[in-house]
């Protein structure tokens, strides 16, 4: 009987020991708990509280755990959200530099095959590259970097005879107009305004995009104020840009060549801010450092678009003979 009670006894030491560990991880875990309701659950119950958030404070008196278990899901979440916006940041500049790249291997094929192939053709591809690279790709007009390269030409080759304009055109209202026709239908009019100034100009006037709703004409010898006019009558008449009320302001400078250089295009843009200022659908003309404004009038339209235009605007066409630089012309 005694060595029935020692086995016994010895059995439950057994399980004890075995049991044991368990019973401290328990206890650990409950301690764990605990501490988290002190230091967590309960200074969130009180802020809670105090916010008048009732059935928060409620929630991480009663269920502290799973509170704390949304907590972490709704960061997990906020954390995943954000890499998913780096991700999205990544990837667009990643396409920018691919693109980037296959323009630079189509570059490089180009000039690797010229062993292989014709070199007239190849060398064809490459100027044809070039070219595109100097074209403005919703007009299909030179763009600015060709404009800036045609425009230090023009200052290192004229003589002091020839007679330089220089013209900024700004399409009135164009961002009144995309908003009310949407941009593809705003890529259609910078279109048809480039179609309408060609019409308008001569061989060998340079026009450009020179960035946004703005365009940039270079005159060599040329009527500028005949030009300007000519400019307004094109626009007016073409009938997508006239169906639209669509117009134009121009600020021109005209100088000779001794006194070309770089601030000419700041005096046109200069001019071209007035002109919007008295009204839009105008060019102002200066010919010469110090003369008086030269105005023309461009046809009226009624301007949908535009609501501070009055209804029917004065119909007044200037038709201004250029003047010799330094001649004072007509007024405003």
């Amino acid at each position: 009987m005694a060595l029935d009670m020692d086995k016994r006894g010895r059995d439950m030491t057994r399980r004890l020991a075995a049991f044991w560990p368990r019973v401290q991880e328990v206890l650990g875990q409950g301690q764990t708990f605990l501490n988290f309701y002190r230091k967590e659950a309960l200074p969130h119950a009180r802020e809670a509280k105090e916010r008048g958030d009732i059935a928060e404070a409620w929630r991480w008196r009663v269920s502290p755990l799973q509170t704390e278990k949304t907590r972490q899901f709704e960061e997990r979440a906020n954390m995943a959200e954000a890499r998913a916006r780096v991700a999205e940041a990544s990837a667009s500049a990643a396409e920018e530099e691919n693109a980037r790249l296959r323009r630079d291997l189509e570059v490089h094929e180009f000039l690797g095959d010229l062993e292989g192939q014709d070199r007239r053709v190849m060398e064809a591809k490459v100027k044809q590259l070039d070219l595109d690279s100097r074209t403005d790709g919703r007009t299909g007009i030179p763009n600015s970097r060709r404009y800036e390269e045609y425009f230090d030409d023009v200052i290192s080759r004229v003589s002091e005879a020839d007679e330089i304009s220089f013209l900024f055109i700004d399409i009135d209202h164009f961002k009144r107009f995309n908003s009310a026709h949407g941009h593809p239908e705003g890529d259609v009019a910078l279109r048809q305004v480039a179609q309408a100034m060609q019409q308008a100009l001569g061989e060998g006037d340079f026009l450009a995009r020179y960035g946004g709703e703005e365009f940039v004409i270079i005159l060599i010898n040329r009527d500028a104020a005949l030009v300007a006019e000519n400019i307004l009558n094109a626009i007016h008449d073409n009938p997508y840009l006239q169906r639209h009320k669509v117009t134009v302001s121009i600020g021109a400078q005209t100088v000779n060549g001794a006194e070309v250089d770089s601030t000419i295009r700041d005096r046109a843009n200069v001019l071209l801010r007035e002109a919007k200022a008295q009204g839009r659908n105008q060019a102002l003309l200066v010919f010469g450092d110090g003369a008086e404004p030269v105005k023309i009038l461009g046809r009226s339209v009624s301007h949908d678009i535009a609501p501070s235009f009055p209804a029917t605007p004065t119909i007044t066409t200037l038709v201004v003979p250029i003047g010799k630089p330094g001649t004072q012309g007509l007024t405003p």
